[in-house]
Order: C-alpha cells, then sequence, then structure tokens
C-alpha cells in the first residue's frame, strides 16, 4: 500500500479571490492528489497517473503528476508532472 504525496500549492491573494477563498492568502496548501490509472510496468513498478486535487481550472496551475510506486515498499516517486491532467499512464512493449 502507498499513498501519493500532497500537491502543494502557495495560496496567493489572486488564487485565493479566483477560489472564492477568504483572505488568508500566502500559505501553503496540500492539495491531495487523485489517482486516474495504475499500470504494472516492466520493472514491476506500479505507474500511477494523478490529477491534483482542488478546484479544476487555470488559477491553481498545472500540477497533475504520474508516479512511480514500488509495490513492496510502498516508495513513491514523481516520474513525469507537473501536467495540466494526468488522466491515464498507459505504455507500450518498451516500456
Amino acid at each position: 500500500m502507498a499513498v501519493l504525496p500532497p500537491r502543494p500549492l502557495k495560496l496567493t491573494a489572486e488564487v485565493a479571490a479566483s477560489l472564492g477563498a477568504p483572505d488568508c492568502a500566502g500559505f501553503s496548501y496540500a492539495f491531495e492528489p487523485v489517482p486516474t490509472d495504475v499500470e504494472i510496468g516492466p520493472d514491476g513498478w506500479l505507474y500511477v497517473s494523478s490529477l491534483p486535487g482542488g478546484q479544476p481550472g487555470p488559477a491553481l496551475g498545472a500540477r497533475g503528476a504520474i508516479f512511480k510506486v514500488d509495490p513492496w515498499s510502498g516508495e513513491t516517486k514523481n516520474v513525469a508532472g507537473p501536467h495540466p491532467h494526468a488522466y491515464g499512464a498507459g505504455r507500450d512493449r518498451q516500456g
């Protein structure tokens, strides 16, 4: 089992206003990633595409990613990203 790492974002006054948040800008918020696909790689690791969590749209920027997860230890690495939308972790015969 593994937990994908949070996708932090510093809330500027502009981002807070676009989200309708209170004027408490200046802090970082750890959005929870949302897995969208899981594939088993040729190395035995899991490749997980994820959306970044939070309200969709350009205000929060590109924060989606593809993570590589060791299915035995739960170790997680970001191998691709940030992406605006990571909806699949498909692969071909070469990996």
